[in-house]
């Protein structure tokens, strides 16, 4: 009877700490990454990125504008009723509007999460990478073209998901290694072609 009792509390124990988020390497380096290129704050401990968590749009605003490499004014008009003028993402959400990253809608709904397939979009918009493809389903379109840039590393069908935040950091992280490559390979194509002349 003691040791059925001890073995179901170990098991309830190990169940317990079992159901946590374990940070791989990939979802960690990318947060730290991000962190360096001043994209998101960084954090002291990695568990203060709170990677398992679903993302704000308003919060991914934030990310978007910054992997924009453009400037943010800092003001606010409000143009979104839903969006407090004093807040402190309002001048992201008006710059992705501004930029045309995001439409007029009656609302902005800031507080709700976002899924992949909007946040990729955005993405996307926002470095200027144009869609592999054009059909009738937009959200296929932009995770096909993130798929096929490998800028993902698996095709998503499941369109409405929410974007966990080490997603929207590992996708970010992504796009921004490869726009980096893209530079280095062009400046040496560059002092090649200049060599030859």
């Amino acid at each position: 009877m003691k040791i059925q009792k001890i073995i179901i509390i170990a098991l309830l124990v190990s169940f317990s700490f079992g159901t946590g988020f374990a940070y791989s390497q990939k979802e960690s380096d990318a947060a730290k990454y991000l962190a360096d290129k001043e994209i998101i704050k960084k954090q002291k401990n990695l568990e203060n990125y709170k990677l398992d968590l679903e993302i704000s749009r308003m919060e991914t605003m934030k990310i978007i504008a910054k992997l924009s490499w453009k400037t943010v004014k800092d003001k606010c008009d409000g143009i979104f009723p839903d969006v407090d003028k004093k807040s402190w993402g309002c001048k992201y959400i008006e710059f992705a509007y501004r930029e045309n990253l995001i439409a007029k809608n009656d609302l902005f709904r800031p507080n709700d999460f976002i899924t992949k397939t909007e946040s990729m979009k955005l993405i996307l918009k926002a470095k200027n990478i144009k869609k592999t493809r054009i059909t009738t389903n937009w959200q296929e379109d932009y995770m096909i073209t993130a798929y096929e840039k490998g800028i993902i590393e698996e095709k998503y069908t499941d369109f409405n998901a929410s974007a966990l935040r080490w997603w929207i950091f590992a996708t970010a992280t992504s796009v921004v290694k490869k726009e980096i490559e893209e530079k280095i390979r062009i400046k040496k194509e560059n002092k090649i072609s200049g060599e030859s002349l």
